[in-house]
């Protein structure tokens, strides 16, 4: 393969195109290994990508149906379940307010204490 103009040009313009759709599809990590470049076309022999799952509410569309496993090496538990459902059909994130809580019910019993 040659590396003139042309080749640059079709290089850049896979590089826009992969970071339109990485940011489009809101990904988390994205690998490309090993990328191939023959014939005038580029191969992409094996991709490993990861989703946003806070981003489920606005990507469903594009995405179709994920099912996001439990942490590894175990089940989801039924409160697990259960929050997951709740945010499945919100488009406010319950991670964040759940992981909040403790700090807020910090400041709130701080301040009825004292």
């Amino acid at each position: 393969m040659i590396m003139n103009d042309t080749f640059f040009r079709m290089v850049a313009q896979f590089i826009e195109a992969l970071y339109k759709a990485y940011v489009d599809l809101y990904f988390t990590y994205l690998e490309i290994n090993p990328l191939v470049i023959t014939g005038g076309k580029i191969h992409m022999l094996d991709l490993a990508a990861k989703l946003d799952a806070t981003a489920d509410f606005i990507c469903r569309g594009k995405w179709g149906e994920v099912e996001y496993p439990p942490p590894f090496g175990r089940d989801a538990y039924p409160e697990e379940a259960y929050i997951a459902d709740l945010d499945s059909k919100s488009g406010a994130s319950l991670k964040v307010m759940f992981t909040l809580s403790p700090f807020l019910f910090g400041i709130l019993f701080g301040t009825f204490v004292s």
